[in-house]
């Protein structure tokens, strides 16, 4: 939940920009199912602000003690 969140107010403040829907509405940033988590954001810019190191998912890491598996780690 903290971590979706956080990508809720970077959404907000304008930080992170979301996918768009069909109808023009935004898509969460985020949806989490056990340890699996899908980001969902516009442009490379955007996945620079969520997983660089000073970014929501470093806050998270230090945090939590999680950690990203860069291998597992897909991007369309």
């Amino acid at each position: 939940q903290p971590l979706a969140a956080h990508l809720r107010q970077q959404v907000s403040l304008g930080v992170v920009r979301p996918i768009m829907m069909p109808d023009g509405c935004p898509a969460p940033p985020s949806h989490q199912h056990a340890d699996d988590t899908t980001l969902h954001v516009r442009g490379p810019g955007d996945v620079a602000v969520v997983l660089g190191p000073q970014g929501t998912m470093g806050l998270h890491e230090r945090a939590s003690g999680a950690r990203i598996s860069q291998p597992k780690c897909q991007g369309l």
